[in-house]
């Protein structure tokens, strides 16, 4: 479910690790939606999107079955750290070996869901919100402004790609890229 929730919320790892249950809001009645706020981005500013259907369905799971109580939705399962998050520097590539994918890694997942929300017609104003990027144009800071329920609709449309329910003519998925390389940090 990391790996998923990576490629739904197209969050960073780093962000992703270090999110706690306290910055998870379920929706309290049918007619809103919750949100899941990412704290300490790369950016410096608070992320906040909605918990769309998928991801409701793999957070409560994941708090229902979490036995210790942790404040972190991904508890580290060492017994001396139950209050630490967990450490996934090669939990993704452990998955893609187990998938035989080549070249699979966070960052992979993350610019495929930018590129799957560019398949599907959305702005790069609301792609750009999605993975919290900050822009330096003059338009897309004052003028451009990309609602929540647009980037509702991104997500839930990228949902419906990644979850199978539905895929755009002509999208590629192929996660192999010989040109790109890894950033460094």
């Amino acid at each position: 479910d990391f790996t998923v929730l990576l490629m739904l919320l197209a969050c960073r790892r780093g962000e992703l690790v270090k999110l706690k249950w306290t910055d998870v809001k379920f929706a309290e009645d049918k007619n809103d939606v919750g949100t899941v706020t990412f704290r300490d981005t790369k950016n410096g500013e608070d992320h906040t999107l909605a918990i769309t259907p998928v991801v409701f369905n793999i957070l409560k799971a994941r708090k229902a079955e979490d036995k210790s109580k942790s404040a972190w939705v991904f508890p580290s399962k060492q017994k001396n750290k139950l209050d630490n998050h967990i450490s996934c520097g090669r939990l993704v590539e452990s998955v893609a070996k187990k998938l035989k994918i080549n070249g699979l890694t966070a960052h992979v997942l993350r610019r495929t869901t930018a590129n799957i929300a560019n398949d599907l017609g959305f702005d790069m104003t609301t792609i750009k919100k999605l993975l919290n990027h900050s822009s330096s144009g003059v338009t897309e800071i004052h003028y451009v402004q990309s609602g929540k329920k647009r980037l509702l609709e991104l997500q839930l449309a990228i949902e419906n790609v990644i979850c199978n329910n539905g895929e755009p003519e002509g999208l590629d998925l192929d996660f192999r890229d010989t040109e790109y390389e890894e950033p460094e940090n």
